[in-house]
């Protein structure tokens, strides 16, 4: 199995970083320059965002757009290998060598096909909503829950399921972490563990800063109850607890422990 590391060309401390927490597999991981969006030209990004937009009535930012095509282009390497499992990491994750070689142990005797998301998914607020049947070291995961699941900074992939997602996103660009539009449309089973953590600290994240700057925030009350639609957040809420007691019956259990705030 081949590591491929995500990471932009001016982005050195991340990979000097990524050497002292991984020194032993370091050198054997392949290095996928990363597409910077913000120096795609006017045309080309445009021309991403009219169609993401024509699906999603929202806009897709330069640096959306540029984690989307960087993730394409570590697929496309992969498929270029002759190897049956694919690790991807972004040069912001956080893990161990050891990490690694359990998981290329594991993987080298698989058959399974599918999508093993590898990023905790603790701290994202949505942890009762994330259920999971145990199939061996991994966790089966029901569309309700891959709704809730966030982050593609590490993950495992087969080559059926890369090719699959590359012709999705070839045809309708989409956010690499969009896992449940993406796992609709290709019908890819879904699996997790939570490995490899990633930097709570987001304001170093190249993603993030974009996103404060390109959204804001409504100050006026009414109009932010308005536009964030209250009734319909409620009514969304009744329906996700109700799905989860359907799983719970289903067999399904709760990954991760829900902290009360």
């Amino acid at each position: 199995m081949n590591v491929y590391v995500i990471s932009l060309d001016q982005d050195i401390k991340r990979r000097e970083e990524l050497l002292k927490k991984f020194p032993k597999t370091y050198p054997k991981m392949q290095w996928v320059k990363a597409v910077n969006g913000k120096s795609l030209c006017a045309k080309e990004y445009f021309g991403y965002v009219q169609k993401y937009f024509n699906k999603n009535n929202k806009i897709i930012t330069p640096s959306e757009v540029g984690c989307t095509l960087s993730h394409m282009k570590a697929l496309n390497f992969f498929l270029e290998s002759s190897e049956l499992y694919a690790l991807i990491l972004e040069d912001d994750v956080r893990g161990c060598d050891l990490d690694v070689e359990k998981l290329i142990k594991k993987f080298s005797c698989k058959k399974s096909k599918g999508i093993y998301l590898l990023r905790d998914q603790n701290g994202f607020g949505f942890e009762k909503y994330i259920f999971g049947k145990k199939i061996s070291d991994y966790y089966k995961i029901p569309k309700l829950s891959i709704n809730f699941m966030f982050g593609s900074c590490a993950y495992i992939i087969d080559r059926e399921s890369a090719k699959m997602i590359l012709d999705y996103h070839s045809k309708d660009i989409q956010l690499t972490d969009a896992w449940l539009k993406i796992i609709e449309s290709t019908k890819i089973n879904f699996y997790y563990s939570p490995v490899f953590i990633h930097p709570e600290d987001l304001s170093v994240s190249h993603i993030e800063n974009e996103r404060a700057h390109f959204y804001t925030n409504e100050k006026n009350f009414f109009k932010r109850v308005y536009k964030q639609g209250i009734f319909w957040k409620l009514a969304n809420r009744i329906r996700n607890d109700l799905c989860s007691w359907m799983l719970i019956l289903k067999g399904y259990k709760r990954i991760h422990k829900v902290v009360k705030k």
